[in-house]
Parts: C-alpha cells; structure tokens; sequence
C-alpha cells in the first residue's frame, strides 16, 4: 500500500494538469489594458475597453467568435495558431495574471487575467 501512495500522487496531478490545460499558461480569459507610454496600446485598450478573449484548450474565442487553435509552449513564450494556418500569434508571459501579444516594429498589447 505504501508503494501505492507515490503513485497515486503522481496520477492526481498529471490529472490536476490536465484539468488545468496541461501546462498552457494562457488557457483563461483576458482583458486587453492600455500600456502607459505606449501610444498604440493605450489608444486600442480605450477602444477595446470591456473587451475579453478566451483561450481553451483547442480553442480561443474573440469577438464572440470561437476558432480552434493550437499551441507551441517554449518557456515564457506562447504561439496560438488558429486551425489551418502555419503562422502564429506569440503571448509572452510576464507574470500569473499579465500577458502580452508581440506585434511588429517592438509593439506589444498587454492582457490581464479575468478572475470569475
């Protein structure tokens, strides 16, 4: 029974992870918030206020509208690719609850984590 135990533990959180997303960072819902000093973020977070997007774990939902994804976890760094498309968009993590969507020319978009 002792042998068991070790076992047992080991099954609860691979079942704990799997609950969870299996590790994704980003599966959760997010509110976009402006970045002071950042005229393109602070600019669309007025325009995007209220606004949420949702990762699951083979989809995301934005606008209302659910696509199905798939992610590429590789540290800090989270790429969602919709289905049927090579290219992606990169998350960064920047903490449990901040996130940020890298665009071009150093431009990034940062999220927080809705709680519910």
């Amino acid at each position: 029974m002792r042998r068991l135990a070790p076992l047992a533990l080991t099954l609860f959180g691979l079942l704990l992870a799997a609950c969870d997303g299996g590790g994704n960072p980003l599966i959760g819902t997010w509110r976009m918030v402006p970045e002071k000093g950042n005229p393109l973020s602070e600019g669309l977070g007025m325009l995007m206020k209220d606004q949420t997007i949702e990762f699951r774990s083979d989809s995301m939902i934005a606008g209302g509208e659910a696509t199905k994804v798939t992610y590429e976890v590789s540290g800090e760094r989270v790429i969602v690719y919709p289905a049927g498309r090579d290219k992606g968009t990169v998350y960064v993590i920047l903490g449990e609850d901040r996130i940020a969507n890298e665009l071009a020319l150093g431009q990034r978009m940062i999220f927080e984590r809705v709680e519910k």
